[in-house]
């Protein structure tokens, strides 16, 4: 009876144990390729780091708390910045498969669509970096799949149900544009049935409760509802076109996908005469976009680039699965694998391109420049200096991983973050192709400082990023020995 029982229970969570092996898999390769780290990321890292060390809740209103509260939350337990985000991304994961193979019930096809998924180059980089996206595109899916099967289930309604108002509730405080498709979504939950219509009423109103406490505190925080923002200086027609252009130059495969399923949908949907709630979802990825156009038409945010899409590309492979589902009910399984696996082919040949981006061993590249931090006589300053704004070219001066987070325990160049002003938020861009990191002091009793092209305080070394560097770099840096560190060079005196 025992042997019975046991039997029973390793039968029913081994797919379970099994998409956690996986997505440990994952997450190994996506940590061996490396991080990416940007601006937004270290504001990230650091509102987390204070939440774990000493439940310090400060933060700039224009950053949603939800990711950044997520990994202080890791921290509480002791866990390093670098395990903090392996955590987090191994959740995320695990997610994103599960909600797969409760739709279809193969292991197999529910790790078809994680590397569908995956093989978007563009999704492959956006997920590697510190940002939110990662997480607002398992909330999305975790929505429309909890949605879908509320709409079609008879059993475990309400499993779904709570499943689906938890999701948009917390899509807003992940990201604020997911207000917008929490509002949509909402609507056709909220009429989906003429029955229970003040229930499903009150459980919104329950549900959109987080988001108002967020507002509320942007607006005591900044005055402002959303943090404070700037006047965009591009026109709708603008915004337009280069949403355009970013769709058909990095989701093209996707858009095309979408495209066919939805007009596949329609023609279905005009055969038999009967209306499919799964058009309504279809509909999502086209909402994202639209809102997205109109809040960088209303504020200077970003200009329009492939982060704000690629959460979309989950949804559209869920998509796709939902929609042969239900077209082929008898063999959906193995239109599924051929839909997904050809859908892998197609856009492999991104992964093929941007192949060489990924053969460096970034382990390598983490020790030389360890070494030659630590080979550095304290006390001393090293000056970071990188050319690209927008991608902070530092896979590797990530924290944990070259300067230990134990060693940057004093942020000195911001020291009130809920105070910081327009002027000194323009001053720390001051010079064009300059990355500011905060300055912070280690135990060994190195400062590390972000430079400027006029280098004012030179110091005796120089941690100096490759990716984007200016032609002149060397005359800028005329008395420096220069190391070759891998993505660095490691300049002294």
């Amino acid at each position: 009876m025992g042997h019975l029982f046991t039997y029973t229970v390793w039968e029913k969570y081994k797919p379970y144990l099994f998409i956690g092996f996986f997505s440990f898999l994952v997450v190994l390769l996506q940590y061996h390729v490396g991080f990416e780290c940007s601006w937004d990321s270290l504001w990230y890292i650091l509102f987390a780091d204070w939440i774990g060390n000493s439940l310090n809740f400060d933060r700039l209103a224009v950053y949603p708390p939800l990711y950044y509260e997520t990994l202080g939350f890791f921290k509480l337990f002791g866990l390093s910045t670098i395990s903090t985000i392996l955590l987090y991304w191994w959740i995320c994961y695990y997610i994103i498969i599960t909600l797969f193979y409760s739709l279809t019930r193969n292991i197999t096809v529910s790790i078809l669509a994680l590397l569908a998924i995956l093989s978007n180059i563009d999704l492959w980089n956006t997920y590697r970096t510190i940002w939110t996206e990662m997480g607002y595109s398992v909330l999305l899916l975790t929505a429309l799949h909890s949605l879908y099967k509320y709409l079609n289930s008879v059993d475990s309604k309400n499993s779904y149900k709570y499943l689906f108002l938890f999701s948009i509730a917390m899509l807003p405080i992940q990201r604020y544009i997911g207000v917008y498709i929490s509002i949509y979504l909402g609507l056709i939950y909220l009429f989906s049935s003429k029955k229970d219509l003040l229930q499903r009423f009150y459980d919104l109103m329950m549900a959109i409760t987080p988001l108002l406490f967020v507002l509320a505190w942007n607006y005591l925080l900044s005055g402002f509802v959303a943090g404070p923002r700037e006047p965009s200086p591009y026109s709708f027609a603008k915004n337009f076109h280069m949403s355009r252009d970013v769709l058909s130059g990095n989701f093209h495969i996707e858009s095309v996908f979408y495209i066919v399923i939805s007009l596949f949908l329609i023609i279905s949907m005009l055969k038999r005469r009967r209306f499919s709630s799964l058009f309504l979802l279809l509909l999502v990825p086209a909402i994202e976009v639209f809102f997205q156009i109109v809040s960088n038409t209303q504020y200077n945010i970003n200009i329009i680039n492939q982060r704000y899409f690629v959460v979309l590309v989950p949804s559209v492979v869920l998509l796709i699965t939902l929609f042969i589902e239900g077209q082929f009910k008898k063999r959906n399984k193995i239109m599924i694998s051929l839909m997904l696996a050809s859908y892998m082919i197609i856009i492999g040949y991104n992964v093929k391109r941007h192949y060489n981006a990924y053969i460096t061993n970034p382990t390598q590249n983490y020790m030389k420049v360890k070494n030659y931090l630590f080979n550095i006589k304290a006390p001393s300053k090293i000056g970071v200096f990188t050319g690209g704004y927008q991608h902070y070219g530092s896979d590797y001066i990530l924290l944990d991983q070259i300067i230990p987070l134990a060693h940057c325990h004093k942020y000195k160049s911001v020291a009130k973050f809920n105070m910081l002003t327009k002027e000194y938020a323009d001053g720390l861009r001051d010079f064009e192709g300059i990355y500011y990191l905060p300055t912070c002091s280690n135990t060994i009793g190195h400062i590390y400082a972000p430079l400027t092209r006029e280098l004012k305080n030179s110091p005796d070394n120089i941690l100096v990023s490759k990716r984007r560097l200016p032609r002149d770099w060397r005359n800028m840096f005329k008395g420096y020995r220069v190391e070759n560190l891998g993505e660095f060079y490691g300049l002294s005196k």
